[in-house]
């Protein structure tokens, strides 16, 4: 079986734990509003809940990877 590495998947490989890294931040902000933490919509409060899902969801599959 030829090794793996991060750097030999394909672009949809990265497409896919990008969507569903950004779909948990989405998700992460609506759970916000729905709470009441946040009183009002926030395009930066948005922002950086997609940036921060999105970074740790492509770390994680980096971590992954090297652990097998």
């Amino acid at each position: 079986m030829p090794h793996k590495d991060p750097t030999t998947y394909p672009y949809i490989t990265y497409f896919w734990v990008f969507f569903i890294s950004v779909w948990g931040g989405i998700i992460n902000f609506k759970n916000k509003m729905k709470q009441g933490i946040l009183v009002r919509f926030s395009l930066a409060e948005l922002v950086g809940d997609i940036a921060t899902s999105a970074f740790v969801g492509i770390i994680t599959f980096y971590i992954c990877e090297s652990a097998n």
